[in-house]
C-alpha cells in the first residue's frame, strides 16, 4: 500500500499477525502446559480459519532452518495452476518471518512487492522443544491447499540437505543454478 509522507510516496505493508507470541496468546498460561497440549491448543485456535495454517516444528528442525536461511534467504516455489505453473518467490526477512509473493510481482516491484503469504516461526516455547508456526494467506487468490504446499516446501527445502543444496546454489552461485533441472527433479512435489 502506498501512503504519502511529507509529499513523498512511502510503501508499507502491515503484517497480518504480531511477530511476538505474547501478543497472540496468553503466553504465561500456555507455558504451564506440556508440549502436546500447547500444540493442540495452537492448532485448535485456527482450525476454522480459512486463511491460516497453524502448526509446529521441533526445535532441532527449526535450528536447521534458521542456520540455513542465514545466507540463503531467497528461493523459488513453482506452483501448479490451471495454466501450468507459476513461480513464487520466497524470502526469509529474518529467521522468524518468510514472505512469499509471485516472482513476476517481485521482479517488477522488488522490495515493494506485497506478500501473498507470510510464515511466522514463534520460538518463545523452545524450552518445550517446539516452535509454533503460523502461515497466513494475505491474498485470497491463494488456496489453503497451495499455502500448505508452500509451508511443507519451505520446511523441506531448508531442513533436508538433499534439497538445501539447490537453495544454496540459487543464492550463492545463481549463474549455475539450472531451473529446468531443478523443476524436473522436484516436479512431483509442486
Amino acid at each position: 500500500m502506498l501512503r504519502y509522507y511529507n509529499g513523498v510516496k512511502r510503501f508499507y505493508f502491515s503484517l497480518p499477525c504480531s511477530r511476538e507470541l505474547k501478543n497472540i496468546v496468553k503466553l504465561p498460561l500456555l507455558e504451564r502446559e506440556d508440549s502436546n497440549k500447547i500444540i493442540n491448543i495452537w492448532i485448535d485456535k485456527y482450525k476454522n480459519n480459512k486463511y491460516v495454517i497453524a502448526d509446529y516444528v521441533n526445535t532441532s528442525k527449526y535450528e536447521l532452518v534458521k542456520k540455513n536461511c542465514k545466507n540463503n534467504a531467497h528461493f523459488i516455489i513453482p506452483c501448479k495452476n490451471q495454466n501450468g505453473y507459476i513461480n513464487f518467490y520466497s524470502q526469509f526477512v529474518d529467521d522468524k518471518l518468510v514472505f512469499i509473493t509471485p516472482l513476476e510481482s517481485y521482479n517488477k516491484l522488488r522490495s515493494n512487492s506485497v506478500p501473498y503469504v507470510t510464515l511466522n516461526f514463534f520460538d518463545e516455547l523452545k524450552n518445550k522443544e517446539i516452535i509454533l508456526t503460523k502461515l497466513t494467506i494475505v491474498n485470497n487468490t491463494i488456496t489453503k491447499d497451495q499455502a500448505n504446499k508452500f509451508y511443507k516446501y519451505i520446511l523441506s527445502f531448508y531442513s533436508d540437505s538433499n534439497y538445501f543444496q539447490y537453495i544454496k546454489k540459487f543464492n550463492n552461485d545463481s549463474r549455475n543454478f539450472n531451473y529446468d533441472d531443478f523443476f524436473n527433479k522436484f516436479k512431483h512435489i509442486f
